[in-house]
């Protein structure tokens, strides 16, 4: 939910924005190469959540290889989307984006199905909190 919200807020003045940011270069054709990049980016801010959300997970269970790992794998298709998208079929800046988008969301996936993996360390345990001693709380 809150990625949505990111993403909407931004689309909302990103074209502002983009505009006082660029208006040293002056170029139309920058700013809408930008602005088309930044568009279809947005798409992936839930991703880029969950995975931030997922990595920090798993580094409390003391499982940094998965995020290290995904995020790797991620990076590593990234680059071969891009060079696919934007060098053999001439998508151009878009084509970037639109290859970083699909691999955070694999990455968002593989990452929630290692904190699934992990369900059982991330539960709080209930018996070790003094609310639940027999004695009470604080005694």
């Amino acid at each position: 939910v809150a990625g949505l919200a990111v993403a909407v807020a931004v689309a909302i003045i990103a074209k502002p924005a983009l505009a006082l940011m660029l208006s040293a270069t002056g170029g139309e054709d920058v700013l809408a190469s930008a602005l088309a990049y930044l568009r279809i980016r947005l798409l992936g801010i839930p991703c880029v959540l969950m995975t931030c959300a997922a990595s920090a997970s798993l580094q409390a269970t003391r499982d940094s290889m998965s995020p290290l790992l995904a995020i790797t794998g991620g990076a590593v298709a990234n680059l071969a989307l891009d060079i696919w998208l934007c060098l053999r079929l001439g998508w151009g800046v878009a084509g970037a984006a639109y290859a970083t988008v699909p691999c955070q969301a694999i990455e968002a996936v593989v990452l929630l199905a290692a904190l699934q993996r992990k369900r059982a360390a991330l539960a709080p345990r209930c018996a070790s909190l003094s609310l639940f001693k027999e004695d009470g709380p604080g005694k």
